[in-house]
């Protein structure tokens, strides 16, 4: 085994002098750690030796927002049925940004393959993958056709799913990435408010027999934010 510790705040800059940033890790290997001073620490043994990418975020004062954190290392099996979804109950309000780490193992096809839903298809965000019927509504809209995770299968590795959401009043924004790489982006008139306040990893709120063939992890939630 061999102890790792890595100082990454160096990396950073804030053109706000006297400002302390927080820092947060997503994708690090399973028993790391990042603290909110920007140190890295945790003991790999030989099964760990690879290539890992990891996304480092600073948050300094002049943000604030709610910052929540699920299944940290920790793997969540989802079933294709749709019957053992990963469920968060919160109200994501108007700007907000939510990672997680997939895994999927078959292409279910049909109206399946859902890997994030908050409220309801017809006023909501309902985020599928490869279903020629439509792997994207959001309030109602579908947006057709998205190959989120390159294919049938990730291989059996975690891949990085980011989705953001900003209202500056009169329109939102609602983006999704893979691995930082844009998948696609919306804009659309008016506030995002379903009336199911509620996440669905893996199962539809609409039709709960919808579901994912794999895994979710290290789920980190950052609300509400705004400058001050």
């Amino acid at each position: 085994d061999i102890a790792f510790s890595l100082d990454v705040s160096s990396n950073f800059t804030d053109p706000d002098e006297g400002e302390i940033p927080s820092y947060i890790a997503s994708g690090l290997p399973e028993g790391f750690v990042m603290d909110s001073l920007g140190v890295i620490t945790g003991t790999a043994d030989n099964s760990q030796v690879g290539d890992y990418e990891v996304t480092v975020t600073a948050m300094d004062e002049s943000i604030v927002g709610d910052y929540y954190t699920y299944l940290t290392n920790e793997e969540y099996e989802l079933s294709a049925n749709g019957d053992n979804p990963y469920a968060i109950d919160i109200d994501l309000g108007q700007e907000w940004t939510i990672e997680a780490e997939y895994r999927m193992d078959s292409n279910l096809g049909g109206d399946s393959n859902v890997f994030f839903s908050y409220g309801l298809n017809s006023d909501g965000i309902l985020f599928r993958t490869l279903d020629n019927g439509g792997s994207f509504y959001l309030k109602g809209k579908i947006w057709g056709y998205m190959d989120v995770f390159g294919g049938d299968d990730t291989g059996g590795e975690f891949l990085p799913i980011k989705i953001t959401y900003s209202n500056d009043g009169s329109d939102g924004t609602l983006s999704l990435y893979q691995s930082d790489q844009l998948i696609v982006s919306h804009i659309y008139s008016g506030d995002l408010e379903p009336e199911e306040r509620s996440i669905r990893i893996g199962s539809a709120h609409h039709q709960t027999n919808e579901g994912l063939d794999g895994a979710v992890r290290n789920i980190s939630i950052t609300t509400h934010l705004s400058d001050v």
